[in-house]
Parts: C-alpha cells; sequence; structure tokens
C-alpha cells in the first residue's frame, strides 16, 4: 500500500530570541515595554517574507522607542534584520512621545487575529494597566503626605484616554466573545 505523506516545509529563516537581537543593538535598545509585548509575534511565514524584503529593500521603517530606550514597536524588524545581516543604526532608532498603548493598538489592528485571541489580550493589556494605575495612584498618595503644600500634578487627560480606549477594547472583545460563541450554538 502507497502511503502518503506530507512534504516538509523548510523554514528559510530561524527567528532568533528577541533578547539576542536586541544584544546586538549595542545600547539603541535596551529593553522591551510592556504593551510592545503584549502584541503576538508574526506567523513564521511573514517573518521569512520580512527577512527577504529587509535584504532586498533594507530597513524601511524606523525601531520607536520611548524616552527610557523601551522598544515601543518594531520587535519583528530587529530580529528580522539581525538574521539579514542588515546593522541597526542610531539613525534606524527614533524615541517617540507617542502611547505605548496606542502603538500596540495599531500593531493589533494589522495582526490576524481571531476575536477569542483579541479578548485575552485586551484581557492581559487591562490587568497591566489597571496594576499601572494602581501604582501611580499610590506613588500619587506617597506625594500626598510628603508634601501637603504642593499640588499633585497628574495628567488625567491621558489616563481618562487610555482607561476609556481599554474599556472600549475590552468591551469590543467581549462582545465579539459572545459572538462568536452564538455562532457556534447555532
Amino acid at each position: 500500500m502507497n502511503e502518503v505523506t506530507k512534504p516538509e516545509l523548510a523554514r528559510p529563516h530561524q527567528m532568533p530570541s528577541l533578547a539576542d537581537a536586541i544584544a546586538s543593538l549595542g545600547g539603541h535598545v535596551v529593553g522591551v515595554h510592556d504593551a510592545c509585548n503584549s502584541v503576538p509575534p508574526i506567523s513564521d511565514l511573514d517573518f521569512d517574507e520580512l527577512v527577504e524584503s529587509i535584504k532586498r529593500h533594507g530597513l524601511l521603517r524606523p525601531i520607536e522607542v520611548n524616552q527610557e530606550k523601551q522598544l515601543l514597536d518594531g520587535r519583528c524588524r530587529i530580529m528580522a534584520c539581525s538574521v539579514a545581516g542588515i546593522e541597526i543604526t542610531p539613525g534606524d532608532v527614533v524615541t517617540t512621545d507617542a502611547d505605548p498603548l496606542a502603538i500596540a493598538e495599531s500593531n493589533l489592528a494589522r495582526r490576524h487575529l481571531t476575536p477569542d485571541q483579541r479578548v485575552m489580550l485586551a484581557t492581559k493589556i487591562l490587568e497591566k494597566e489597571k496594576k499601572a494605575a494602581e501604582d501611580r495612584k499610590r506613588e500619587g498618595a506617597k506625594k500626598g503626605r510628603v508634601s501637603q503644600q504642593a499640588p499633585l500634578v497628574a495628567n488625567s487627560v491621558t489616563s481618562g484616554n487610555t482607561r476609556k480606549r481599554l474599556n472600549a477594547v475590552y468591551l469590543q472583545s467581549i462582545r465579539l466573545l459572545k459572538n462568536s460563541r452564538c455562532r457556534e450554538q447555532i
């Protein structure tokens, strides 16, 4: 009897660890922001295509970091440059004051995620933001006890916008999850 076997698909490029790729940047990037880590990596096929594109055209979009040199955007590009043998120079890394959650949201919009995956990610982001809010609240309370004369300065607009956006993402994810479960029951 002839047995049909699936051909093994060769992976042209193995995705390196992000830590190894960042270590080769000579201090341009020193860590990864939690918002960046919340975005799932691209697929193996997409990574292979990214490596080949960077080999042909070079790095076209800069790597984005915050003031603390934490990576906000460009995780896959850093790893692809490492594999392609393309050096990332200081000119390829830009510092931004953009909201890390907004950058992550933009990246999530480009990923092909199921509604369940979106719910899981929104829940993770929401929990991290709740913890960060609690930390800010504790820190603010400490400052208030230390100096009663100086008013606390808080960026309530940003905090409010972040909270509203996270709540909207969370509610949308819950709706998507409910809709997908309803479809499963039909």
